[in-house]
């Protein structure tokens, strides 16, 4: 195609044509007249179609200027006085920029990146470039050119012909714009094909699956006629059975078509759906390569779930700093979750220096927003007194608004403050209310709570049986203190049939994970060879272990023994 055409006034950094200041119609005729003015009817054929596509009519004039190696958009006065749009071309130029891209469609990209500062109004000011209008610009040229049926590649064929790298004042970084040329070009996306695709133009009542609420189907027509947001939460829809069986490999289909329009939704969906292989195979590296998409434009929701893959190192390379970066992004468009991560790498130091109040003031931005988990990270700062001033009866409000939101951790913790009196008056059936709501959560720290108080009749009736059975709920989930107190159980024999095999089993596995009390317990078995062949060495290697713990009991015993520690 011997078409060709333009940018805006600076998008080659060619100066010959713009620094000549053009004011007005007259001035550009004459000189584009002495350079030996004409027409090309292939780029009028190509500013029509462009135009046909997104249907408007044009504002400006295409006019070609022989010689001047470049283009330009400008807003030029007439002789009444009225400003007129012109496009100003060099065909010449427009064929060579062909020839070092390889291809046709890298002079019609430039003309779709002009006529993108014309319709935005970017020329209205005669201020020239700067870098949100050469962006906006990048942005509708990717748009236009993936729905005249371009390829990504071709669409940035013409920008990576730049040898510059780095923004300046006036254009933005080239890595920067071909990241905003692919995002219009993903919303564009295969836009002829897309309806091809569909076979449909309009969606007749019969084409309907059967099932589907009325909301869910007019979702579904507008779906069927290419409408991303449609898509997308027909994708919701079919992903939580609402309004519509429950379908993931339908979810994951419509959150697929969103997505690749350049939906953020539908992106930050699709990533989702890949990070828990529901209606896709589990692919962490699509999970962040769409997480990703959405972040770039600016989606909090993707910023921080991109941001969690790289702070756990699922689909990229773990990078503590690019957690921070994407988490504070998020963090500052408000988004509660972002605002919780954030303050978590504050307070422990990952990917940015530690820093307590700003753990805090970030804990605290989401905690005013109801979000549980960051009021219950809130709490723990009150009553540690970290990053803000210890504070127990400010501890216990955190700690009671997520609890009241079913936080489990939180029950637990005002179960603790409730038992031990702390911020609150004490109060042991108040204890065991939220140890109960915690533990019935399955947190196993509330389950070896409630095993205590049943033990020990503390707010509730004294029994064994239950203790033992919210002891083992503990234990079998890794709780040492849990483990420990089932050991003992098993040793006493209260609540079940003593069996010291058993009590070794148990105490061993706390023991294992640093308990200092079931150290001491398990030299005692192996003292005395209950459960476990007795053997002198091993027990004073666990009397050991549990003294340089501080346990008072364990030191006394090694003194007795005439050991050190």
């Amino acid at each position: 195609m011997k078409l060709k055409l333009i940018v805006f006034t600076s998008l080659f950094l060619v100066q010959t044509l713009i620094s000549q200041n053009y004011q007005t119609v007259d001035e550009v005729n004459d000189a584009c007249a002495t350079l030996g003015f004409s027409t090309n009817e292939d780029a009028e054929i190509a500013v029509d179609e462009m135009m046909d596509i997104i249907g408007l009519q044009k504002n400006f004039t295409i006019q070609e200027c022989p010689n001047i190696n470049n283009a330009l958009a400008k807003n030029i006065k007439n002789s009444s006085g009225n400003m007129v749009r012109y496009i100003l071309y060099d065909n010449d130029f427009f064929n060579r920029m062909d020839a070092k891209a390889g291809n046709d469609w890298a002079a019609i990209s430039i003309l779709a990146h002009e006529i993108g500062h014309h319709l935005n109004g970017h020329a209205l000011n005669n201020e020239g470039s700067n870098h949100e209008f050469e962006l906006d610009a990048d942005y509708f040229s990717g748009l236009i050119l993936s729905k005249m049926g371009a390829s990504l590649e071709e669409t940035q064929s013409a920008i990576q012909t730049f040898k510059y790298e780095k923004a300046t004042s006036t254009h933005p970084a080239k890595k920067d714009r071909l990241n905003e040329i692919e995002r219009g070009w993903t919303k564009g996306y295969n836009y002829k094909n897309r309806i091809k695709d569909t076979g449909i133009t309009k969606v007749d009542d019969t084409d309907i699956p059967e099932g589907m609420e009325p909301l869910v189907q007019e979702n579904y027509r507008k779906a069927m006629n290419g409408n991303a947001n449609a898509q997308n939460n027909l994708g919701v829809s079919y992903r939580l059975g609402v309004g519509v069986e429950k379908d993931y490999n339908e979810a994951a289909k419509w959150h697929r078509k969103s997505a690749e329009q350049g939906d953020v939704f539908g992106q930050n969906n699709l990533g989702y759906m890949y990070e828990y292989g529901y209606g896709v195979e589990k692919d962490y590296n699509e999970a962040a390569k769409w997480y990703r998409r959405a972040a770039e434009q600016g989606y909090a929701t993707g910023q921080n779930n991109l941001g969690m893959m790289y702070d756990n190192g699922i689909g990229v390379e773990k990078d503590s700093y690019e957690a921070v970066k994407w988490y504070r992004r998020a963090a500052e468009q408000g988004n509660a979750t972002a605002q919780n991560n954030l303050g978590y790498m504050y307070r422990s130091g990952y990917g940015v220096e530690k820093d307590y109040k700003e753990a805090a003031k970030w804990l605290l931005k989401a905690a005013e927003q109801g979000y549980s988990t960051a009021q219950s990270n809130l709490g723990i700062m009150y009553q540690d007194g970290t990053g803000v001033e210890k504070d127990d009866y400010e501890a216990v409000k955190w700690f009671r608004k997520a609890a009241e939101q079913g936080d489990a951790s939180s029950q637990n913790r005002l179960g603790l403050n409730y038992y031990n009196g702390q911020g609150v008056e004490k109060d042991d059936f108040k204890a065991v209310k939220w140890f109960r709501k915690a533990a019935e959560e399955g947190d196993a720290s509330a389950q070896n709570s409630l095993g205590y108080m049943y033990k020990n009749g503390n707010g509730i009736e004294k029994d064994y049986y239950e203790a033992v059975k919210w002891f083992r709920k503990a234990a079998e989930q890794g709780n040492a203190r849990g483990q420990l107190n089932l050991g003992l159980m098993y040793k006493k024999g209260t609540g079940v049939k003593k069996d010291y095999k058993e009590a070794a089993r148990w105490l061993l596995k706390a023991a294992e994970q640093g308990d200092a009390q079931a150290q001491y317990a398990l030299g005692a078995m192996y003292y005395n060879g209950d459960g476990v062949r007795e053997n002198e060495d091993k027990a004073i290697s666990w009397f050991k272990k549990a003294a340089r713990q501080r346990l008072r009991l364990a030191q006394t015993t090694l003194t007795k023994l005439g050991e050190s520690w």
